[in-house]
């Protein structure tokens, strides 16, 4: 089964992800959208989450936001805007307290 890897952490000078992964969860990517379990709590901003890094070994829809919606083409407050993630890709995103990911393969 396709397998997204989501892990939260600190950027580094040149926008990386840097150090201490903070949390780690592994979503199974499908037709139907999966997203983390919980959002970005304040304790875990104040240990230094600041970016997600998203990586899938199947092609798929990532979106971030309060209520992530992979069908989105364009941004609102609670979503950002869908974004294409070619299989075996990494994709690193910004995140924030209360913000979770949410992936879900192109059909």
């Amino acid at each position: 089964m396709a397998t997204a890897s989501v892990e939260l952490g600190k950027v580094s000078y040149n926008r990386e992800l840097h150090g201490a992964c903070v949390r780690q969860e592994s979503l199974t990517i499908s037709g139907t959208e999966a997203e983390l379990a919980t959002a970005v709590t304040a304790a875990e901003a104040a240990a230094g989450v600041e970016m997600a890094r998203v990586a899938t070994d199947t092609a798929c829809y990532v979106a971030v936001g309060s209520a992530p919606d992979t069908t989105a083409t364009t941004a609102t407050n609670a979503t950002t805007a869908r974004r294409l993630i070619p299989a075996g890709w990494i994709f690193d995103t910004p995140i924030g307290i209360g913000e979770k990911v949410a992936v879900k393969a192109i059909a």
